[in-house]
């Protein structure tokens, strides 16, 4: 496995997917932060296992430090064809800068119920 150390923000969280044999992966599409791209590159790093949740605390628009393994693998179909895969998988993430959260709004005490000081 090669593994390497990016800044990125988070561009999508995707759900949680659990197998039959029990293995869970989450994706997350991160947006590399390079003042030197020409273009925008956009990763989509898998969270296996136990970081899996740890990726669901993630928020669209955090800016963190990734660190990924790119992991790649052969695998021969049931008729005989051999597929080639490569995958980049979570290592370990930490938020540098959380975007702003959308405040949960607090419902109004009062609705519903008739307010006592009503001026007529």
């Amino acid at each position: 496995m090669i593994a390497t150390k990016i800044m990125a923000k988070v561009k999508t969280v995707c759900k949680l997917e659990t197998f039959q044999s029990g293995f869970q992966k989450r994706v997350v599409a991160f947006e590399e932060i390079n003042d030197k791209a020409k273009r925008t590159n956009i990763l989509p790093v898998a969270f296996t296992k136990d970081r899996a949740e740890t990726a669901a605390g993630l928020h669209e628009g955090d800016v963190v430090q990734l660190d990924f393994a790119i992991d790649g693998r052969e695998w021969t179909n049931p008729r005989g064809e051999t597929k080639y895969f490569v995958d980049l998988v979570a290592v370990k993430c930490e938020v540098k800068e959380a975007a702003p959260r959308a405040e949960a709004e607090e419902p109004d005490p009062q609705d519903g119920e008739p307010a006592e000081d009503m001026p007529f």
